[in-house]
């Protein structure tokens, strides 16, 4: 009977992680229903966002700016003070960078690789698509929330790991290898915060960048539909 009543007593006191994992398309599924639908994220056709960053680990900051265009448009650029400009784009066709140390450079290899990803206008939609065999793992604990665990790997090698909200269903961080211009490889976790309906789209307006030598934070405010600058996405 003593047995029986302890056994009853652990059940009843089962953390939540105890609970069934879902799906991988089911986890896909809530996200997008948490970032407003489907139907609301394909109403968006460009994306313009404009803000600050700033480094605690070098002590700088400057201007931020992104510009993107349904499908794969995509350029983000940086003006930091005491360095310089850094920019990353991928104009549909060719990926390029520009580096105060490095110039205008082309990105082939894994760089091309990373940055196809990221311009991906609809990457909410396409991430089964984009992370074949995306399993879900897990349940952990992120910045004392608990999140769901789901990991691919990436067809030029190394592994994704995609950690969502148990609680609102959102992304909240993504952490993934990052390829330098020298071709060494870091892991790089980018932490997605302060989300903020914009057209009925949930959109994250701070955007936090970790690697093991570096951290920069972006803050930005984002409007949708509104004219990209065609030659923004050209190589310089």
């Amino acid at each position: 009977m003593l047995r029986l009543a302890s056994l009853c007593t652990s059940l009843c006191l089962a953390p939540a992680f105890a609970q069934p994992l879902p799906s991988a398309d089911n986890l896909i599924a809530r996200y997008i229903q948490a970032l407003g639908g489907r139907s609301a994220l394909e109403a968006v056709h460009t994306r313009l966002a404009q803000g600050t960053i700033e480094s605690p680990t070098y002590g700088t900051w400057g201007r931020y700016e992104e510009q993107a265009e349904r499908p794969d448009r995509f350029v983000r650029a940086f003006q930091i003070e005491r360095y310089g400009v850094v920019q990353s784009a991928y104009d549909g066709r060719t990926g390029w960078s520009e580096l105060p140390e490095f110039g205008v450079t082309i990105l082939t290899g894994s760089r091309l690789a990373e940055m196809r990803r990221e311009a991906q206008f609809d990457w909410p939609l396409k991430l089964l698509e984009l992370y074949p065999g995306l399993r879900v793992r897990g349940r952990s604990s992120l910045l004392g929330r608990e999140v769901v665990e789901a990991v691919a790997t990436l067809p030029e090698g190394g592994q994704v790991r995609l950690l969502f909200d148990s609680e609102s269903g959102l992304l909240a961080c993504i952490e993934a290898p990052e390829t330098a211009p020298d071709g060494s490889s870091r892991p790089v976790r980018v932490y997605h915060e302060d989300y903020r309906a914009v057209d009925g789209v949930m959109v994250p307006h701070v955007i936090r960048f970790e690697s093991t030598d570096l951290i920069w934070i972006v803050r930005r405010t984002v409007v949708h539909n509104v004219p990209v600058a065609e030659q923004r996405f050209q190589k310089p």
